[in-house]
């Protein structure tokens, strides 16, 4: 079945950078699944282009492990896929305000003008999902949040007269990228779990998987029509890209 959501999202560093976090992120995904009995992971290797059409591979088993190309940090989650928009005309129109928003607030004195700088922070894994938890050194991520929502403020009335809700917005308190999602509960048990992750992965995060800073060069806006970010960069799901590498302007 080919999935049909709508959410709008501006994500930073997706897709990744290939040089930068190919060899690092799949030394980590290794170990993190080694943390699980074998039943239990999907085999991300063999599900490396889990766009439209491959969707319903990504409940196959009980842990999911994200394929580097998907791992991004999320800016701001303009309309969540959980509000289940499906009218073609209301996505029309929340694609074409938002658009507006998003470009505004780009164009505010304070937004980012040069690369956002990662440094990874910890990682953990919960009920429902495993994170990278990163700090963004540069602090053009903050601006970039607090651009996004003195903009959607300002705009109040606007949004209020189409009828878009600005409540919908959500801006993450924490900077991370998603590395993991349960569909259910898996074979190995949770203490076994945490125990490896605790003994075997932490204390790797920092020097062995993650040493460098990672540089995160542009932000898109994109339509997320498949969870995890799993969609082409294309047209149909890039609305708008802010380069943030003066080089390259």
């Amino acid at each position: 079945t080919i999935s049909d959501e709508f959410s709008l999202v501006v994500v930073a560093g997706w897709p990744p950078d290939t040089d930068a976090m190919e060899r690092p992120a799949k030394l980590f995904l290794e170990s993190v699944r080694q943390c699980f009995q074998e039943e239990d992971c999907i085999n991300t290797a063999a599900s490396t282009d889990l766009t439209l059409e491959g969707s319903s591979s990504l409940k196959e088993a009980a842990v999911y492990l994200y394929p580097v190309h998907h791992f991004h940090v999320t800016v701001a989650t303009l309309h969540s896929m959980n509000l289940e928009t499906k009218n073609e005309g209301e996505r029309s129109k929340l694609k074409h305000h938002w658009t507006q928003v998003i470009r505004a607030a780009s164009e505010r004195p304070e937004w980012p003008k040069s690369p956002l700088q990662l440094t990874i922070q910890s990682a953990q894994i919960g009920s429902r999902a495993g994170i990278l938890l990163w700090e963004e050194t540069s602090g053009g991520l903050d601006c970039m949040r607090q651009c996004i929502a003195e903009e959607t403020s300002k705009r109040q009335k606007e949004l209020q007269k189409v009828g878009i809700d600005m409540q919908t917005l959500s801006i993450p308190g924490i900077v991370h990228s998603t590395f993991l999602r349960f569909h259910k509960v898996p074979s190995t048990k949770g203490d076994v779990v945490q125990s490896r992750f605790q003994t075997h992965v932490l204390p790797r995060l920092k020097q062995d998987f993650f040493s460098t800073p990672i540089t995160l060069t542009d932000a898109k806006l994109v339509c997320e029509r498949i969870p995890y970010m799993h969609i082409p960069v294309d047209d149909n799901h890039v609305f708008d890209v802010y380069n943030l590498d003066p080089s390259l302007r």
